[in-house]
């Protein structure tokens, strides 16, 4: 691995009296260190639970300290009860300063859910995390392949939520098909036990990934990074 994107919302380690900037620069410091070899970056995540104006404040943040390696801003969480239309300010604020936006979306089976997918790209989302929903939708899969947004897909966190029953359930093979660039993700390596290269293997295993579409699913992912 020589690069990565850490995604986290600072809010959850401010228990001790840490501000979200003091976070912010903490991690930022660590991935700077030279020793282990790898380009790190962060990705600030606001939590759809805390609010829309609480989204906005991080947004603000990652504008605000770039110099800690910030990259872009994520949006997390429970989109049944705070679905992304309810984040119109912050993300509309971040699309029109040039911020990289990705938003978790369509983590589910529903239509509810694949109207998520279509919302978070109309606000400017040029990645959307998970993004199972869109099979059931087409005009969502034409959307994702006409603005060339890039789906971070997580097939075990997927199995896991229940988003699908099965790896050969996951919509890796029909988004690819259909020219919805993919990038395959651990997402929480920590719940999910697994790893960026595990779910690879599960593409060739589970969904028909030849060696040589994974080898450019790779070269693409890192054209997809926000590292400018």
């Amino acid at each position: 691995m020589s690069y990565a994107e850490i995604r986290y919302c600072p809010e959850l380690h401010t228990q001790k009296g840490l501000r979200p900037e003091n976070v912010v620069y903490a991690v930022g410091g660590a991935l700077q260190l030279k020793d282990h070899g790898l380009k790190a970056r962060q990705i600030i995540t606001a939590l759809r639970n805390l609010g829309p104006e609480y989204a906005l404040r991080m947004v603000h943040l990652a504008e605000c300290i770039k110099d800690a390696g910030v990259v872009g801003v994520d949006l997390a969480g429970d989109e049944y009860n705070y679905p992304p239309e309810l984040f119109v300010e912050a993300f509309t604020y971040a699309r029109d300063r040039g911020i990289p936006i990705t938003l978790h979306a369509g983590e589910g089976r529903t239509e509810q859910l694949a109207k998520n997918v279509r919302t978070a790209v109309e606000l400017g989302a040029q990645r959307i995390g998970h993004g199972v929903a869109a099979m059931l939708d087409e005009t969502v899969l034409d959307l994702l392949a006409e603005r060339k947004v890039v789906v971070e897909i997580c097939p075990t966190s997927n199995i896991h939520t229940k988003s699908i029953d099965t790896y050969a359930d996951h919509p890796a093979r029909l988004f690819h098909d259909r020219g919805i660039q993919i990038v395959p993700c651990a997402d929480n390596r920590f719940l999910s036990q697994t790893t960026t290269s595990q779910e690879y293997q599960c593409l060739a295993k589970s969904n028909g990934f030849t060696k040589q579409e994974l080898t450019r699913i790779a070269a693409q992912s890192f054209a997809a990074s926000f590292d400018t």
